[in-house]
């Protein structure tokens, strides 16, 4: 027998047991070699008295093989006589296209047991790795086509080292590109950020058995046109702290005639950590195969400390028009002098081509594009006030991963531009892929905006999607205040000039960085989750990005005054400037611009408080569910995450039925239901398990290089999944929906991750290119789909970018800070002077898409104290209500999560159905801020360690202030202690916070006072008062005609009362300077006040 296949790579075993049959698969874990055969055996177990007889199903996926039969899928009958074992043996066979990845074998029996008749199905699955060589690639010559290509798409390189001056070369591959575990040596398809992110190879020498070199050889044949040139970049990596600095990295060019001895064309040794330009020409090639070598070694000393090596962007042009004509410094001063005059001429009504008057709640701006010589790369823009104004230093753009200049021309006149209608066109026939390109950038003002839509006309895109747009953004900004230095240089005379700094920026969920250092935030739900960003700029300008493809980067470099939102492909870039602070560009960015619209389910969910829990305790859940029901905590949505047939993120798809108990996770939607509360299962369709029914490599992403796309790896069971295909998910939805819909019928339901990672470009395993709006498409249709087969179930994710507004109604948010002290997980690493968290996705969103609190609070406190920052914190609970969002809490009865109720929940819901107006700092200063909404609602907030005296109160640290007509809540600081209240129609909360209030000091809070914490319920001539749990003993003064509104209320008697809401015995009360005073026993639950 084989050695039974060990947990050692993870996954379930390969072992299953039904009534009186086991069936478990030996195979080895790991396999070496690609079509050769080996042994796999599957064994049948019998424990059952009497002959069984078993039908086995033996198959695989995708390229594998079984033999005997040589397909992929075996069936033969098993006899077994009691209690006997039987084995059953073949032979598996990896076929050429089978990838480095997990592949399943699947052994099922079906039959019936002879002692109790009934049918069963035993289901066995072994999961092992592949690690085999790759079948050489053949080293056919490429042809390079006119234009621009890039070496970096061209995956046939044959990449060799040498150790040592004499050592024998060795070959790694055809198309090898990784790392060499025997002799260090790096070869890698990489981006770098050398002074500006480039797309590169990164390369290290051999280091481990001794110094070496390496170099890639690309067997190419050239076109018959001329000037042919290779361009390129070249900078080494930084070193740290505790390491030696690099003595250099030595960089080569070679070329020759194929056949011929290669000619060294360039060399280049280098320290520089920036990057350095150069070119090789190679017109002499023209129409020949030839050998290119790009050749990287060690410094003089050889050694090979830190000589990480970066070619950036080697790129072949070939034919077309390449030479850029350059303008001086002088000149080109002399322009953006001009394009700043335009822009004011425009914004004092004197409009001509190329500018606008752009007017907005957030200010009236001339606007004016002027070109250069290198087209869209360098125009400037300007944009003027009345007596200040920002200037951009052109575009950054790139086609297929090259700088947009440097892509040869079909004309000798590069770039043409009209102007007609208000609308400006900069177009260019640039040679992209062998084919002439229209590729056409439009200008034009609207509703506040200077937009800019970028696009290729008629272009016809390859199998790998190109040609496209790889990088799309705005260049260095200037700032202008007249009269004014701008970093010391006087901007005249054509002379001295210098690049401005932003005083503030804003991105994401919520944070303000003040004196930003240098940072890239990446597009994703937990950082860059909105498609705006936000700058304030030290001349008074502040100025709003926007795009309408998810962006990929917000890109600050304070040194080259670069603060850009960064997406790639055809889209429309907004600028929106602004007199008023980024706040009020941010709102003319929601009202005139996003288009964003609720989702049908954003009305259903609007107000109710997320419970969020992740236990496996499904009677856990029905015990909160009838407690937080006994306290008025109903108005809610519970997102229950830990349910899974094979448990948390394990053989996705396969989530039906419930683990553990099914019946009581039935019982548990019902209680749901019977209080109102919207029950909300976890699904996922991000993550694909390879030992999941229906699994095959035809259904998952693949990589750019070739490689199926890894996802979540389960560390629990050490089980790694593969990404779903966006467009291949949808029948096991569809059949997850059905089965849900018979009887658990949710509610609510929760996706996972969809608002959560960047929607993505991906390729399936044919290669086929698809762009991330296809990934956007297909995961909005799963939302819309859930939602209609659940009876217009509110649809909710994880994080909460912005991409699927209209679809999704609600995001967890998972709200990160900026790291203030070093690197922490959960945190933005964005050096800069000071930060704060603000309600910035709420300013777009508010409305249309609902942000449940900070989100999940381990997620939110960053490594901070849990109890200090997370859940039913003041610092949870104060960024909540400045974005008027859903209050959440941990899924249980506690202290906490009632307390977040009572105080938020009403405030909430009132704010979330006005509009956000506008956001201001109290004193200048990020830590103090005031949120106005519709119908003279308002939110101050003090996130400042100082006390802030605002509006009457004093705010501590965390405290808030929130009004919406008769709708009121708070923490102050009251008589030196920090307290909380809350006020509606129909309750009143007054937490004098017993915990902390040592001294027992009763807190006056107008209406009522008291030294402990409860809620008062106006049930028309009975008021509830309903006792926080954990509460001590306490005094209770109510003030009748205060809570009733009138005078003349007498309160006629006192009665305590049990959780099942039946008298339990009068309660002593006596009048004191018009108050009723009564003291309350600690564990007691509530009270009825009768009066009239």
């Amino acid at each position: 027998m084989l050695a039974a296949a060990t947990t050692a790579l993870g996954f379930n075993p390969p072992k299953a047991t039904e009534g009186p049959l086991t069936v478990e698969i030996a195979a080895p874990d790991v396999v070496h070699a690609l079509r050769e055969p080996f042994n796999v055996e599957v064994w049948l177990n019998s424990s059952c008295s009497a002959t069984l007889d078993a039908n086995l199903e033996v198959w695989v996926i995708d390229d594998w093989r079984i033999e005997p039969g040589g397909g992929r899928r075996m069936e033969r009958p098993v006899r077994l006589a009691a209690g006997a074992k039987e084995r059953v043996q073949m032979k598996l066979t990896a076929g050429p296209e089978t990838h480095n990845a997990h592949y399943p074998i699947h052994a099922r029996a079906t039959f019936t047991d002879p002692d109790s008749g009934e049918e069963h199905r035993v289901h066995a699955i072994e999961i092992f790795v592949v690690d085999a060589p790759r079948p050489s690639a053949r080293g056919e010559p490429v042809e390079i086509e006119a234009g621009a290509t890039s070496l970096l798409q061209l995956r046939g390189q044959h990449v060799r080292l040498r150790l040592g001056e004499q050592g024998t070369t060795q070959s790694l591959g055809v198309g090898w590109h990784g790392s060499d575990r025997e002799t260090g040596t790096h070869f890698a398809f990489s981006s770098a950020d050398r002074g500006r992110p480039l797309s590169c190879l990164s390369v290290h020498p051999p280091w481990r058995k001794g110094w070496g070199t390496v170099w890639a050889d690309y067997d190419l044949i050239l076109p018959e046109t001329k000037p042919i040139t290779l361009t390129f970049s070249t900078a080494i990596r930084d070193h740290t702290e505790k390491e030696p600095p690099s003595d250099g990295v030595e960089f080569r060019v070679a070329a020759a005639a194929h056949g011929k001895p290669l000619q060294v064309l360039f060399t280049r040794l280098t320290k520089s950590k920036r990057w350095e330009n150069a070119s090789v020409d190679l017109s002499e090639f023209a129409g020949q195969r030839i050998a290119l070598r790009l050749w990287t070694g060690p410094g003089p000393a050889n050694n090979t400390a830190c000589d990480q090596g970066y070619w950036g962007s080697p790129t072949i042009l070939a034919g077309g028009k390449t030479t850029k004509d350059v303008e001086t410094a002088d000149v080109r001063v002399r322009r953006l002098m001009h394009t700043w005059q335009l822009a004011r001429q425009a914004r004092d009504g004197k409009s001509s081509n190329w500018t606008w008057q752009t007017t907005s709640a957030a200010g009236t701006f001339g606007a004016a594009v002027t070109t250069g010589p290198a087209g869209v790369a360098d125009v400037i823009i300007a944009f003027s006030s009345a007596d200040r104004a920002l200037l951009f230093d052109g575009l950054e753009i790139r086609i297929d991963d090259l700088d947009i200049e440097t892509i040869p021309s079909t004309e000798p006149a590069r770039w043409k531009s009209s102007f007609s209608g208000g609308r400006g066109v900069i177009e260019a026939n640039l040679l992209c892929c062998g084919q002439a390109t229209r590729v056409r950038t439009e200008v034009w003002a609207e509703k506040g905006a200077l937009r800019f839509r970028f696009s290729m006309p008629s272009v016809k895109r390859d199998k790998r999607g190109r040609p496209r747009f790889t990088l799309v953004g705005i260049g260095p900004c200037f700032s202008i205040k007249e009269g004014a230095a701008i970093h010391g240089a006087m901007f005249k005379d054509a002379i001295a000039w210098d690049y401005s700094e932003a005083r503030r920026v804003y991105a994401g969920l919520g944070n303000v960085a003040e004196k930003p250092g240098r940072f890239d935030l990446r597009g994703d739900g937990f950082n860059l989750s909105t498609r705006h960003v936000g700058v304030d700029f030290e001349n008074g300008i502040s100025l709003v990005q926007a795009c309408d493809i998810f962006p990929d980067r917000f890109h600050v470099d304070p040194e080259r005054s670069l603060y850009s939102l960064q997406t790639h492909h055809d889209g429309t870039i907004s600028l929106i400037p602004s007199e008023k602070g980024a706040f009020a560009a941010a709102r003319v960015y929601r009202e005139e611009i996003a288009g964003f619209k609720p989702s049908p389910g954003v009305a259903r969910l609007k107000g109710k408080m997320c419970l969020d829990y992740w236990g496996t305790s499904y009677q856990h859940g029905i015990d909160t569910v009838e407690q937080l029901a006994r306290y008025g905590v109903t108005d809610c949505v519970y997102v229950w995450h830990n349910w899974q047939r094979w448990g948390y993120d394990y053989r996705l798809p396969e989530i039906y039925p419930a683990r553990g108990s099914h019946a009581d996770f039935l019982r548990l939607a019902a209680a749901c239901r019977r209080h109102g509360i919207l029950f909300a299962p976890h699904d996922n369709y991000i993550d694909f398990y390879p030992d999941a029914e229906g699994y095959s490599y035809e259904h998952i992403i693949f990589n750019e290089d070739g490689t199926p796309q890894k996802a979540w790896y389960n560390r629990g069971r050490e089980a790694q999944s593969y990404r779903w295909l966006p467009h291949a998910f949808r029948p096991w939805l569809e059949r997850n929906v059905a089965l849900l819909a018979r009887d658990v019928r949710p509610t609510a339901y929760f996706i996972d991750v969809f608002t959560a990672i960047p929607p993505m470009d991906y390729y399936d395993r044919a290669g086929r290119f698809y762009p991330k709006t296809e990934t956007i498409a297909r995961w909005s249709e799963c939302f819309d789909y859930v939602r209609a087969a659940f009876g217009g179930a509110p649809q909710i994710s994880e994080a909460g970018h912005d991409t699927q507004i209209g679809h999704v109604a609600a995001g967890e948010s998972d709200h990160m800070g900026v790291a203030r002290e070093g690197s922490r997980q959960w945190a933005w690493n964005t050096p800069c002077g000071d930060a704060e968290r603000t309600p910035w996705h709420d300013m777009a969103s508010h409305g249309s898409f609902i942000l449940f609190a900070g989100g999940l609070a381990n997620r939110y406190v960053g490594g901070l104290d849990r109890r200090a920052h997370g859940y039913g914190s003041d610092d949870y609970m104060s960024l909540t209500v400045l974005g008027g969002r859903n209050p959440m809490a941990h899924g249980d009865a506690s202290l906490e999560t009632i307390r977040t109720y009572w105080l938020l929940h009403d405030i909430c819901a009132e704010l979330g159905r006005r509009s956000m107006e506008t956001h201001a700092f109290g004193d200048d200063n990020i830590h103090r801020q005031t949120v106005r909404f519709g119908d003279d609602a308002v939110v101050y907030v003090n996130r400042g360690n100082d006390d802030w005296k605002v509006a009457g109160v004093a705010l501590p640290e965390y405290g808030f202030l929130a009004r919406a007509g008769a709708v009121r809540a708070d923490v102050t600081r009251r008589a030196g202690l920090v307290s909380a209240f809350a006020e509606s129609s129909g309750a009143i909360f007054a937490d004098a916070r017993p915990e902390r209030n040592a001294q027992r000091q009763v807190i006056d809070f107008g209406p009522v006072a008291t030294n402990g914490a409860f809620r008062l319920l106006r049930d028309g001539d009975a008021w509830r008062i309903l006792v926080l749990p954990g509460c001590p003993s306490s005094e209770i003064r109510l003030r009748p005609q205060k809570i009733a509104g009138r005078e003349g209320v007498r309160i006629e008697k006192i009665e305590k009362l049990t959780p099942d809401g039946t008298a339990a015995g009068a309660v002593s009360f006596k009048q004191v300077a018009g108050a009723i005073v009564f003291e309350t026993a600690a564990g007691d639950f509530g009270y009825r006040i009768t009066w009239h």
